[in-house]
């Protein structure tokens, strides 16, 4: 998690950057992807906080649907840690790019 939020203040200081060198248009060309990103990190601090609560109460040692219940989530916690948390990678090395494609191109460039 600590990796995820420096990787999101580096990006968004970032985008601030490219705001204020190249105006909105270039700072919202990849909002989208960085909405993605943002809720992702988001999300991974919801299920810590969640974590950290499931490993207390398996540490009152519960049974039956109560142990299953908690054990269930904490599954839950890794996976998204596991597949869902490592796409910020991808989605930060395009943020970082730089690349302003979605604004250089013109309806022209697309008609018949």
């Amino acid at each position: 998690m600590k990796d995820a939020l420096e990787k999101l203040t580096k990006i968004t200081l970032h985008l601030i950057g490219i705001a204020q060198s190249k105006g909105p248009d270039a700072f919202l060309a990849d909002s989208t992807l960085y909405l993605e990103f943002f809720g992702i990190i988001s999300i991974a601090w919801q299920w810590l906080l969640q974590a950290i609560t499931i490993q207390k109460a398996l540490n009152n040692n519960p049974t039956g649907a109560e142990a299953d219940f908690y054990r269930g989530k904490f599954y839950v916690f890794r996976y998204f840690f596991r597949y869902e948390l490592p796409k910020i990678e991808g989605l930060a090395k395009r943020l970082a790019d730089g690349d302003a494609l979605t604004v250089e191109m013109k309806d022209a460039h697309f008609s018949d």
